[in-house]
């Protein structure tokens, strides 16, 4: 059989399934306790991931084949493991006999079979009873009902001889790992490293440092013969970010995470909680700059299209800037499809699709910085984050992703997940609980009686003792670390399953349900939305739309007309809405507005508790009609103006102060 394709190669075999990882970006700085536990324990064992679950495979391939010694008797009783090609040796053990790795002896035949693995790439290596042994690199394909190995002659293993190349960095704590098997090396106090009892064949390893900070260097393709011992030239380890956090008095730090960040928001459904409204809150009040607001499809076949997605959307947006709401960009378009595993098996095959949003991510990552990279919050499906990757995957340096949401929720496009936990900078809170807290009817008072407070309202007044808060746990991490307590280091499988992992293979950093601070949070919450500085003023001279009231009064929206670009407001007898309007200087302003009544209508316009500054009789008209009443005088600075209907009923789509 043709052998798969491996790490760094150009052109993949043909049924090659296997996901191959290229090395992951995340650490945490904690190599004097790591070096103690490798010089302590030697050798440890956990898999690196399987093929993604729902490509190829069905886990009835089986694999078999036979072991000889050099003189062409059988290799009884050998030791016989198989894991995938892109197997990292860890410090964790949680999967020694789990699916992505197994191991088995030989009879007194030297036979050995393995049943019910995954479609995939693989390493098996056999290790004989004097120290001989072999690998054998080779892929199952989804449509294969077994795989008869060539019998593998043990021989005599070689050696891999390197160091680390000194740099003004002063990296400490060096280590070495094999692709596809058991092999975790510590370099001495010089950086020299040699890797011993290697079969003969060809190896890709990856040599990484943990101080001051995380680097790597994956070197490929190394051949190594039999009984020799292969020297390879000095590794440098490349100047690439990662992920970095730690835990202090103040709470959980991100490294190069906080206020300062530009941020792009990630998201599929916009009318169905409440977290775009606190998300553009916090930018109204300069928490953070929002760049961008991206739609991604929400995949799941009973979901509206990604052009409804994106017009209920658009139709919050609005509702935010009728309030008052500043700095918020328009919605575009991410991905309307999921991702589709490329023929070859391989992410990295992957052709990308660009839509408006990963055209968005990849030229705003690549203005940022790795010491201040772009973040993008995800609420929904990863496809969007995951199009921009495949675009341009040199973006994760100037990129951190970070999501609120379980991995079922997102399983829609689970290859998206996958490919963005092994390849990004990745930080996720609610994967093994619902992000939420509890109402509370009081707090919510406190939230402006604009249209989008009515909504918010609606949704936290409506009976639930916890209700989740979606998606704004990073924005509220930009603004107030401290919310959050520590969190953990995981690794994920294609199948979406996650273990715990060290510093040297962990995939994304998980923010554990202890670690939430849930007072906190939704103290952080409810002033958020009831911040006055968030909500702006509308400036005069100028138009006010009727539906930009900022308090009511028995009042009814009137549904947005298209042909008119504007919804209205329906008065009855007695009914008024407030608006907060500023003026640069004190003068006079004509009044100008645009109703509809069947009657007519007497109105008035003044300040809450004083006199009118403005009354008077409007005419009936059907059909919408402007008209204008007295000027009104104005002292510089903010007033709140308070429109009523004293008698009769009416319409309004808005007033302009001239």
């Amino acid at each position: 059989m043709k052998p798969p394709k491996r790490p760094g190669q150009d052109t993949p075999p043909s049924g090659s399934t296997g996901v191959l990882s290229k090395g992951l970006g995340f650490c945490i700085i904690s190599a004097a306790a790591m070096l103690a536990a490798l010089l302590i324990s030697g050798c440890f064992s956990l898999s690196e991931p399987e093929p993604v679950a729902g490509t190829k495979g069905g886990g009835t391939e089986t694999e078999s084949g036979v072991a000889v010694n050099g003189n062409g008797s059988p290799a009884a009783y050998a030791r016989v493991i198989l894991r995938p090609v892109d197997y990292l040796q860890d410090l964790v053990s949680t999967e020694a006999g789990g699916p992505t790795r197994k191991e088995t002896v030989t009879d007194q035949l030297g036979r050995f079979s393995f049943k019910g693995l995954p479609a995939g790439d693989y390493r098996l290596e056999i290790a004989g009873t004097e120290a001989f042994g072999a690998i054998h690199d080779f892929s199952l394909a989804h449509d294969s009902e077994g795989v008869k190995l060539a019998p593998d002659t043990l021989k005599a293993p070689g050696s891999i001889r390197g160091n680390f190349v000194t740099d003004s960095d002063g990296q400490l704590t060096r280590f070495v790992q094999v692709f596809g098997m058991e092999r975790l090396i510590t370099a001495d106090l010089e950086g020299g490293f040699i890797i011993y009892n290697l079969p003969e064949g060809v190896y890709d390893i990856r040599c990484s440092s943990l101080q001051p900070f995380r680097r790597d260097a994956v070197r490929r393709g190394i051949k190594v013969l039999s009984g020799k011992q292969t020297d390879i030239s000095s590794v440098q380890l490349e100047k690439v970010a990662k992920l970095t956090f730690s835990v202090d008095s103040l709470g959980l730090r991100i490294g190069g995470v906080d206020g300062g960040n530009p941020v792009i928001y990630d998201n599929e459904r916009w009318d169905n909680g409440v977290d775009n409204e606190y998300v553009w809150t916090k930018a109204s009040l300069g928490s953070f700059r929002l760049l961008g607001n991206i739609v991604t499809n929400d995949h799941r076949n009973s979901q509206p299209s990604i052009a409804a997605q994106t017009a209920a959307g658009r139709e919050q947006l609005r509702l935010a800037q009728l309030a008052g709401l500043r700095n918020i960009p328009d919605l575009v378009e991410g991905a309307p499809e999921r991702l589709v595993m490329a023929a070859s098996g391989r992410v990295e095959d992957i052709k990308p699709k660009a839509s408006a949003g990963s055209d968005l991510i990849v030229a705003e990552a690549r203005k940022a910085t790795p010491e201040k990279p772009l973040v993008v919050v995800v609420g929904g499906p990863l496809t969007t984050v995951a199009q921009a990757y495949l675009t341009d995957s040199s973006i994760v340096t100037n990129m951190v992703v970070m999501g609120v949401f379980t991995y079922s929720i997102q399983e829609a496009d689970s290859l998206a997940n996958y490919l963005v936990a092994k390849k990004c900078r990745f930080v996720q809170w609610g994967r093994t609980y619902i992000w939420a807290g509890k109402a509370d009817t009081a707090r919510s008072k406190e939230i402006p009686l604009t249209r989008m407070g009515e909504k918010v309202r609606t949704y936290l007044n409506n009976g639930y003792a916890k209700l989740s808060f979606g998606d704004m746990a990073p924005i509220a991490f930009l603004s107030d670390r401290r919310l959050w307590e520590t969190a953990q280091m995981v690794k994920v499988s294609s199948k979406l399953q996650v273990l715990p992992a060290s510093d040297l293979t962990f995939d994304f950093l998980d923010i554990p349900e202890a670690a939430n601070n849930w007072p906190g949070y939704t103290e952080e919450f409810y002033s958020t939305l009831a911040n006055a500085e968030a909500y702006a003023p509308k400036a005069v001279p100028g138009a006010i739309p009727a539906e930009g009231y900022q308090g009511r009064a028995s009042v009814t929206a009137i549904p947005f007309d298209t042909a008119l670009a504007s919804g209205g407001v329906s008065y009855p007898t007695g009914a008024w809405t407030e608006y907060r309007v500023t003026a640069a200087a004190a003068g006079k302003f004509a009044v100008g507005l645009r109703y509809r009544s069947i009657a007519g209508v007497r109105m008035s316009i003044g300040v809450p508790g004083r006199t009118a500054l403005a009354e008077g009789d409007l005419p009936a008209n059907a059909r919408w009609s402007d008209a204008s009443l007295d000027s009104i005088a104005l002292e510089a600075g903010t007033t709140l103006l308070r429109v009523t209907a004293t008698a009769g009923k009416f319409d309004l789509l808005g007033l302009e102060l001239k």
